[in-house]
């Protein structure tokens, strides 16, 4: 499958504007946090969040759940 440049374009936009609100958010104090599953993926991702998190200075949690849906998250 081959992305369209305007799919391209629009990710990254999408991205950058999810990294405001959060990088904001950190900056007001607020606590971020981070829900992920427990599933080889699930964790790979949690972890490079908190690693993120934590370059920004941010006050987070990280919750793992054996099963996600709307009711968790």
């Amino acid at each position: 499958m081959t992305a369209k440049e305007g799919q391209v374009k629009a990710l990254l936009k999408s991205s950058s504007e999810a990294a405001d609100v959060i990088r904001e958010h950190v900056e007001a104090g607020g606590l971020v946090r981070v829900e992920s599953h427990l599933d080889a993926d699930g964790l790979a991702a949690a972890g490079i969040m908190g690693v993120a998190l934590n370059r920004l200075g941010a006050r987070f949690m990280i919750r793992i759940e054996r099963w996600l849906d709307e009711q968790v998250v």
